[in-house]
């Protein structure tokens, strides 16, 4: 498996839990990403000198793999950019419909023997993370829902704490809990007891080190991202 060394660090983060041993070998590989994922992906960012940089890196990268070895993508809707990118041809793991959790348990010849996965239902006492922030604006959860649900669980009797980079969750009120970097993240979901999450890294975080979990949507539920496990919420913007 190769990965961009912009991703290092949260495997690193990751590495340093319980889940550590479980983790595949990676590869990592400079190809200078600067905005968390490469530039041609995205639409701030598509038209900007990054894109071309970056895409050259690539290049040059595959220039070093033989010609004879089959390469995979995760996503189906990349493959047809990175073979224009690159010359090479590529399959891929996900074709956009099928949960990518299945996906990839189906790449790698995985047998479900137990279901080791989170139970989505919260509990009423113990320790909730909400994680409103997300890299798509469209993602972000709205204030006024936050602060409905972080009642909402306090009433129970849960400490609630809203999680995130700072500039993530300025705007929001309550007990907050500053993220600075991935290592941080990954000790916050582990010592959660519950976690609730935009869809965005921490929801899969929570899945990964088996945490209940809500996700909570703006729009449509991207069925096509859920956790397995996670429940899938709308949000109400009625009120």
């Amino acid at each position: 498996m190769i990965a961009s060394t912009h991703l290092e660090p949260l495997y690193r983060a990751i590495g340093a839990t319980d889940v550590g041993p479980r983790l595949p070998a990676i590869s990592f590989v400079d190809f200078d990403i600067r905005h968390g994922l490469l530039a041609c992906f995205t639409n701030r960012h598509f038209f900007s000198p990054a894109t071309i940089h970056e895409l050259k890196k690539i290049r040059q990268f595959f220039t070093t793999i033989p010609n004879r070895d089959t390469l995979f993508l995760e996503q189906k809707k990349r493959a047809l950019m990175m073979q224009l990118s690159t010359g090479r041809r590529f399959s891929f793991v996900h074709n956009g419909e099928e949960n990518i959790y299945e996906a990839y348990r189906k790449f790698l010849d995985i047998k479900i023997v137990s279901r080791e996965q989170t139970n989505g239902t919260l509990p009423n006492t113990g320790s909730l993370l909400i994680f409103p922030g997300s890299r798509k604006k469209t993602k972000r959860l709205p204030v006024k829902w936050v602060k409905q649900l972080s009642h909402e669980y306090r009433a129970k009797g849960m400490d609630v704490q809203i999680a995130g980079l700072a500039h993530e969750i300025a705007a929001y009120s309550g007990a907050k809990n500053v993220i600075t970097d991935f290592a941080e993240l990954c000790k916050a979901v582990v010592a959660a007891d519950a976690v609730i999450s935009s869809d965005s890294l921490p929801a899969h975080l929570a899945f990964l080190f088996r945490k209940p979990l809500e996700v909570h949507y703006t729009k449509t539920v991207n069925h096509a991202w859920l956790p397995p496990g996670a429940v899938a919420k709308q949000v109400n913007l009625s009120f």
